[in-house]
């Protein structure tokens, strides 16, 4: 475990490690509580877009958004 958050921006202590995919190769990134959280409503939000249709509308909604 590293002692200290991953994110070049960030100080604080790492908590737990999260899968990254860097380029070729899955590896693993040590976050901070805080980074994690950001790092997981990311995930969150990448996963909702991608699986929005061509037309842009989020699945079981006919609306646009």
């Amino acid at each position: 475990m590293d002692e200290y958050c991953d994110n070049e921006h960030c100080e604080f202590p790492a908590v737990t490690s999260v899968p990254v995919w860097d380029g070729s190769q899955e590896s693993c990134r040590w976050l901070c509580a805080t980074c994690l959280e950001a790092y997981t409503i990311g995930v969150q939000y990448g996963k909702y877009v991608a699986r929005k249709d061509p037309a842009g509308r989020a699945p079981g909604n006919p609306v646009s958004q």
